[in-house]
């Protein structure tokens, strides 16, 4: 599931989640499952199954971000690595 802030108060986790706070994600391309493993509070690992042909596994990787933020892939904005592994992510 997603990282909780350290010692935080329900309101006070929501007042920074209206922030944008950048994530930076690495992807793996053609996995078995799809599924989310967070190194830490702004980092994770995404696993998807398709290829990275015609941007699908951009797509997945925001769906499966999403998912696991409990958000809506419109709340999420992909800044850079739009054809690496390597990604960096806004969230709204």
């Amino acid at each position: 599931d997603c990282p909780r802030l350290a010692g935080a108060r329900p309101g006070i986790a929501n007042k920074v989640m209206r922030q944008r706070i950048q994530l930076t994600v690495s992807v793996k391309v053609r996995s078995h499952e799809e599924r989310v493993e967070w190194v830490d509070a702004t980092h994770a690992v995404v696993h998807v199954r398709q290829s990275p042909h015609d941007g699908l596994a951009n797509t997945a990787v925001l769906k499966a971000l999403a998912k696991s933020l409990h958000l809506g892939v419109g709340q999420l904005r992909m800044v850079r690595g739009f054809r690496g592994k390597s990604k960096v992510i806004e969230v709204d």
